[in-house]
């Protein structure tokens, strides 16, 4: 053991605050306590401290990216990173058939943003919000997150969910023999997933959340902890379901007193900033 401490008592709790204010800081301790130390002005190697392994080929690359833009002066990731591939880049599952001879819609029908956020927000409440997620505990850290909101942000052709959570992370490292001050701190979590459009032999529709796109927004995490996110995220929540479809409508005839059913499927789906277009094509055998 050194005859003095590494690190002063000044020197810990100056770099917990700068942790505090910095989601990437944080993130770079968690995945290399030497790159973060480095970083911020101190001369260890990995082999300085008790219980660390080098980061992993993948973590060496997030690592290598997270300090370029700490360098910058930046405090969160300049685009989001992306930890799973959308499973199928097709909007719409099962496939829909192409429309005969090319005909427009019949019938469409418009599902405002704010009627799909209203039913994300009556899913947050029951099935996300407050929701607690444990991940297992590392040599020199351990995470908690719990669920607070869902949003949607509807672009042309995209529909992207973003999930904001509540991070509380604490670190406990040991330096040359010594056991360091417990550093603790909250910080937010942003998950942003383009989701994908599913169809169920029902007939709902639904916003299908594991077979998205998933990427963390603000700021990474080492790969272990990644696919622990990713399953613990798709399990809790699935998909949300957003509307029934319709499988008939009524066609008015020449009776005041009568109308015809005619059998629909759907079409084609389209997005843009404030809506969802359901398109609709009339089969052609309505009732007699």
């Amino acid at each position: 053991m050194p005859d003095t401490p590494p690190l002063s008592v000044k020197d810990q709790k100056s770099i917990q605050e700068k942790l505090k204010g910095n989601a990437l800081l944080a993130s770079l301790m968690m995945t290399s306590p030497a790159s973060a130390f480095q970083y911020l002005g101190y001369d260890f190697k990995t082999t300085d401290f008790d219980d660390v392994k080098p980061p992993t080929s993948e973590d060496a690359a997030l690592v290598k990216k997270i300090l370029g833009i700490l360098q910058e002066g930046g405090t969160i990731l300049k685009k989001p990173h992306v930890i799973q591939p959308a499973a199928d880049k097709a909007l719409l599952k099962p496939p829909i058939p192409k429309k005969k001879n090319g005909r427009p819609a019949d019938i469409t029908l418009g599902v405002s943003k704010a009627t799909v956020q209203y039913v994300l927000e009556k899913y947050t409440k029951t099935s996300f919000k407050g929701q607690d997620f444990y991940f297992p505990s590392q040599n020199w850290w351990g995470i908690d997150v719990k669920g607070e909101s869902i949003s949607l942000d509807l672009t042309q052709e995209k529909a992207q969910i973003v999930a904001k959570l509540q991070g509380k992370l604490s670190f406990s490292l040991w330096l040359l023999g010594v056991k360091l001050y417990e550093w603790k701190l909250e910080f937010p979590i942003e998950i942003g997933v383009l989701a994908a459009f599913f169809v169920d032999e029902d007939g709902l529709l639904y916003l299908s959340i594991s077979k998205g796109e998933i990427s963390l927004i603000n700021a990474p995490f080492p790969v272990s902890l990644t696919a622990d996110l990713i399953e613990k995220i798709t399990s809790m929540v699935p998909y949300i379901p957003l509307i029934n479809l319709p499988t008939k409508f009524d066609l008015p005839t020449t009776s005041s007193y009568s109308t015809d059913e005619a059998a629909v499927r759907l079409s084609g789906v389209s997005i843009d900033d404030q809506s969802i277009s359901l398109e609709f094509q009339l089969e052609e055998s309505p009732r007699s």
